[in-house]
């Protein structure tokens, strides 16, 4: 297995520079072999404004934003920003060490995971736990995903369409709770990653990967549409690119769509629908078809 050095940077939000007040709030890391620049921070702001009674969350998410987007373009157009290490990669964005952001000096590692993975883990040590008390967290199922895209959208006519169907394929039967057909059957799949752990995250993604291969077998399905939920906890979020890496190798015809995205996949929705309106407002009673 390969075995990947690093170094890291710990971005520190520094409240009060007289007196030194200050809280972790994220992390960057970077590898030169293979190339990559990556940053992880805390996306909530209900620590520090418990910890600084005057915090500013707006200035917060703004400045954090921009240091994420700044990072992406360094991860992306290397030849342009070369990083010699985690705290070059700050000092080329935030120059004035006497901010209230500000990253700390880099400190060397190596790992034999992946570095998204060990991205995960540097803040999960150095910022997570340093909150005296840790929200308690939960998962959100796919219907949960679905219920926040029905409250969204404007027509109920779309979901009313939607009915559930089973399919079989290779003695495997799938069952999908929103589903139309206009010759074939298509299927609306809401997918929560908005998951506890990246491993949960992963293992969801890959079991579509099985799941694609099985069902790509049956000459009757038609078209998938996925309802992404994205993880709420910022530290997921390397395992949930990776996770859309995976989902988009799935062997279906598909299209994905994040939850929030409630215009798009409504109008998607309607011009697939109005194909054939007579078929659907009938008494529709597919189960399942045979591969």
């Amino acid at each position: 297995m390969s075995e990947f050095k690093y170094t890291y940077s710990v971005i520190r939000y520094v409240h009060d520079v007289s007196v030194g007040e200050s809280l972790n709030v994220g992390v960057i890391l970077h590898c030169r072999q293979p190339n990559f620049v990556g940053i992880v921070y805390d996306r909530s702001v209900r620590r520090l404004s418990s910890a600084f009674r005057d915090f500013d969350a707006s200035l917060f998410r703004s400045v954090m934003r921009d240091l994420e987007r700044s990072i992406d373009r360094m991860n992306t157009q290397e030849a342009l920003f070369p990083v010699a290490d985690a705290y070059d990669a700050v000092r080329q964005i935030w120059p004035d060490y006497s901010l209230n952001y500000r990253g700390m000096p880099a400190k060397p590692g190596i790992s034999n995971k992946p570095l998204e993975l060990t991205l995960e883990m540097l803040f999960e040590q150095l910022v997570t736990r340093q909150a005296p008390h840790r929200p308690e967290l939960r998962s959100r199922t796919d219907d949960e995903v679905w219920r926040r895209f029905k409250h969204g959208l404007s027509s109920s006519a779309i979901l009313q369409k939607l009915i559930p169907a089973s399919v079989h394929a290779s003695s495997v039967e799938f069952k999908f709770d929103h589903t139309y057909q206009n010759g074939k059957l298509h299927v609306v799949a809401p997918l929560s990653f908005d998951l506890l752990d990246s491993d949960s995250i992963r293992d969801k993604a890959v079991r579509w990967l099985g799941n694609g291969e099985v069902l790509s077998s049956v000459p009757e399905l038609g078209k998938f549409i996925f309802v992404i939920g994205r993880p709420s906890q910022s530290a997921r979020k390397p395992a949930f690119d990776a996770a859309m890496k995976w989902l988009e190798r799935v062997k279906l015809d598909k299209e994905i769509y994040e939850e929030d995205q409630f215009d798009p996949l409504a109008k998607t929705l309607a011009t697939m629908l109005s194909m054939d309106i007579g078929n659907l407002s009938g008494g529709n009673n597919i189960n399942a078809f045979s591969s």
